[in-house]
């Protein structure tokens, strides 16, 4: 969780998921700011095999954690996908948040 500087403050783990999925709950993601006193979230999470391409899952994973930020106002900063080589995609850069 970034301060208003963005500078990270404090991480967690939301979910851990099985071989080709995890499940995680908005409710999950904003508690965890909430009792960090977080002004916004940054959420990343990994694709083992290797892809970098956003699933329909991760897109709609991330319209549902945008409709929360506004509410709650606690900025979705960005959705990062890594893989094994630590190649990463931004929902920033490419324009889905």
């Amino acid at each position: 969780m970034p301060n208003t500087a963005n500078k990270p403050t404090s991480m967690g783990i939301v979910s851990i998921g099985s071989v080709n999925q995890a499940m995680v709950s908005p409710a999950s993601v904003f508690k965890l700011a909430l009792l960090s006193n977080a002004s916004a979230i940054i959420i990343v999470h990994n694709h083992p095999a290797g892809t970098l391409s956003p699933s329909q899952a991760d897109k709609s994973i991330t319209e549902t954690l945008q409709k929360g930020d506004k509410l709650l106002e606690i900025e979705l900063l960005d959705h990062l996908i890594i893989n094994p080589n630590f190649e990463f995609y931004s929902f920033r850069t490419n324009n889905l948040l």
